[in-house]
């Protein structure tokens, strides 16, 4: 297997590599910042005077103004930060890797599956329930748990009422929603801490 290049990860995450990016950046800030502080300030500036013979009283405002004004147009209106982090990408970035996936075909049938509904009509949740129910074979779905979110919570109402009306809903329990509560096993007397599946 070929090694990984650590310098990507290096670079994006800076809590973990706290102690190089402190003192890497703040050498590194503070020479290139002095440098081309002393470079603009001390060479060009007197430079652009002679060369323009204007008076540096109104030569620095004006270059600290367009320097402004350049630095808000960059922040603001160019996405100069997304075009940084395509060629980070780009220059960073390991070379295509193949990835291959190892699924297996579910063959067991379990009596009780706990799903996440999706708020979509045509649901993942749906096909796992539909799998685990078995044509009605032995071993089949007793009792099926639906996490939901407020926006999922009509969508696995209205699987209930479809799998009721196909005629599913005797031979299974389909628990979901605010309505579904449990006790929390750590503090089972205290009301307040009853959990749902919402």
């Amino acid at each position: 297997m070929k090694q990984r290049n650590p310098v990507p990860e290096i670079l994006t995450s800076p809590t973990r590599y706290f102690i190089i990016y402190f003192l890497f950046g703040s050498t590194l800030f503070g020479l290139v910042s002095s440098g081309l502080s002393t470079l603009f300030w001390d060479r060009f500036i007197p430079w652009l005077e002679r060369k323009l013979t204007v008076d540096s009283t109104v030569m620095v405002p004006g270059v600290v103004i367009s320097l402004s004004l350049f630095v808000l147009i960059i922040v603001y209106f160019i996405p100069f930060f997304r075009l940084l982090k395509r060629l980070q990408s780009l220059v960073f970035s390991s070379p295509e890797t193949e990835v291959e996936a190892n699924v297996k075909k579910l063959e067991e049938h379990l009596p009780g599956l706990i799903t996440i509904m999706s708020p979509k009509e045509d649901s993942p949740a749906e096909r796992a329930i539909r799998h685990h129910l078995n044509d009605d074979r032995l071993p089949h779905l007793k009792h099926c748990w639906l996490i939901c979110t407020p926006k999922s919570q009509p969508v696995a109402e209205k699987l209930d009422q479809r799998f009721i009306g196909e005629g599913l809903g005797q031979r299974f329990q389909l628990h979901y929603g605010a309505g579904y509560r449990m006790k929390d096993p750590d503090s089972p007397d205290d009301p307040e801490a009853e959990m749902s599946l919402l």
